[in-house]
């Protein structure tokens, strides 16, 4: 697993994120599994914790998903298949 995360502490909104992650990688993370599994939970968290505010999670392919974070589209990619990032 891996989290990969583009925040720019200078801007005024970093607070609140967007946040996107791959999916069918159960238990960790899928949408169809409760709060979207446990990882995204664990780093949803832990975010929170740290006082961001996430107002979504997008649920793309990985490759797609860590693209548009490096472009800025999203804050941070979350957590991958390993096949997944293999193929």
């Amino acid at each position: 697993m891996i989290l990969a995360v583009f925040i720019d502490p200078v801007k005024a909104d970093t607070f609140t994120l967007s946040l996107t992650t791959g999916d069918d990688y159960p238990p960790f993370t899928d949408r169809k599994l409760a709060q979207g599994g446990m990882a995204t939970t664990l780093v949803l968290n832990a975010f929170e914790k740290s006082g961001y505010f996430v107002k979504e999670i997008e649920w793309l392919p990985w490759k797609r998903g860590y693209t548009l974070a490096q472009r800025g589209q999203y804050h941070a990619a979350l957590l991958q298949n390993a096949a997944e990032k293999a193929g």
